[in-house]
Formats: structure tokens, sequence, C-alpha cells
């Protein structure tokens, strides 16, 4: 495997009936995202029971976005802050409306709460944290899925690892 920088993302796709949710819901191909910490693979993802520290998986897809070095250095501190965050059932319900253009005043304020985060929320903030604007489109803070993670990097050329 290539090395693996701290802010590479590892993102997967799950044969679980919430998996499958996720991805109807956000309309994803992938359903989970982890922000990588380090060379060895070591991340840090939401999962039910809040964020917590893991590890990179056989047959995760893996971004790379473009960081600066500074950035990179930042990620691991940043990730390590974010462990416990509390996740974003909700959030995850609120994106599922925007992303099929429902963007009530409530459902906006919802997406872009930083005190619960879903994965790939967690990664975008995580970035915005260290500096790094992935999204230019004008969308609210995290309001990102999983999917608009894989389609962004595709879309802009990043380096993609299997």
């Amino acid at each position: 495997m290539t090395h693996l920088l701290p802010g590479d993302v590892a993102l997967s796709r799950s044969a679980t009936f919430v998996g499958w949710a996720i991805r109807l819901g956000t309309r994803s191909r992938v359903n989970h995202a982890r922000l990588i910490t380090d060379g060895l693979g070591e991340t840090v993802e939401a999962l039910p029971h809040g964020a917590v520290r893991g590890q990179t998986q056989p047959g995760d897809l893996i971004i790379r976005p473009p960081l600066t070095g500074d950035q990179r250095l930042a990620i691991p501190g940043i990730a390590a802050s974010l462990v416990g965050t509390p996740y974003g059932f909700l959030d995850v319900a609120a994106l599922g409306l925007a992303q099929f253009g429902i963007t009530l005043p409530s459902v906006t304020r919802r997406i872009a709460r930083p005190d619960r985060l879903f994965c790939s929320q967690l990664v975008d903030y995580a970035w915005f944290l260290a500096g790094f604007h992935a999204f230019t489109d004008h969308r609210t803070p995290q309001d990102v899925s999983p999917g608009d993670l894989a389609d962004l990097a595709l879309r802009d050329g990043w380096e993609v690892i299997s």
C-alpha cells in the first residue's frame, strides 16, 4: 500500500442495512469515511457511540486531498480533539433532506453544527480546522456525505489509492 499521510481519508461501503440506508438517504456510493491520522493507517471516525480512534481496513478506498504540509501536521491533534464528539444521527437525516433539495433553515442549521458529527462531517470539519476548504461550491459547512468526498476526489483529480 502507498504510504498514508495525515489528512488522507479511507472510504468504505458496508453490506449492512444501515450502510445501505446511509447510501440511499445521502445518495452516496460509499457509506463511511475515516480520517487518517498517521502513516500507519490509524484513524479517527464517527460511530454511533461517538468519535473514536480506529484503523484503515482492507478494501478501503483512500483519497488524498491536496493539503499543505502544515495542514497535514495539524491533523493528528485536531483529530484527537474530536475523539468523543457525539454522533449526529439527526444530521444524517438532515443531510438526506438537503440531498433531495429540502433546505429549510432548520435543516441547514442542523447540518452546520460541529457539536455532533457523523463520519463525513467529521472529516470535513477536521480539514476546515486545519485550514483546508475542500468544497468551494458555497455549501453549508459539514454539508457533505461520504459519497461527496469520493465525488470531489474523482472530479478534482486527487490521488486515489485502492
